[in-house]
């Protein structure tokens, strides 16, 4: 039996290589009645905001919140991530993605601290990354984790990615 969670975000990519930890959310989600976030890593570039520009004006934030729907994802250009969303959705589950607009550990946690998030999936690939370290407490990104203090009630899963 799973541990019953209220908010779970799931690392996932546009590409399917992490279709898995996509997958294992949804099935988190399902069998705890959680709220999923899927926090796509592939909008953070070096380019631009994730984001139309105009979203990232003042007052963008009481707008859209910190979550996006189908609708809006449309909007960013993000179709395969608001399939994703709907997906979700048709399976029961209350559905949700963020674009974050950089691909730091530290941006993530941040995020599921703002999110109330308790569990967190991430793939076997970021091990080498440091991000799986980090929320381990690895001394080296002690000063992150000491700013960051929600993050410790979050639980992390790591979910084996094929090579």
């Amino acid at each position: 039996m799973s541990a019953q969670h209220h908010c779970i975000i799931a690392y996932v990519g546009e590409d399917g290589r992490y279709d898995v930890v996509r997958d294992r959310a949804m099935a988190e989600a399902t069998s705890s009645g959680a709220r999923l976030i899927l926090y796509d890593a592939d909008a953070a570039t070096r380019l631009g905001e994730p984001l139309p520009s105009w979203w990232s004006g003042e007052g963008a934030e009481e707008l859209y919140g910190n979550r996006l729907g189908p609708a809006e994802l449309e909007k960013a250009g993000r179709a395969s991530v608001a399939r994703e969303v709907e997906r979700g959705r048709g399976l029961g589950i209350d559905t949700w993605a963020w674009l974050p607009s950089s691909h730091g550990a530290s941006d993530l946690a941040d995020y599921a601290t703002k999110q109330h998030a308790d569990l967190l999936i991430v793939p076997s690939d970021l091990e080498h990354h440091g991000l799986t370290g980090w929320f381990k407490g690895t001394p080296s990104l002690e000063s992150v984790v000491d700013a960051i203090d929600a993050v410790e009630e979050t639980s992390l899963l790591v979910v084996d990615v094929p090579a």
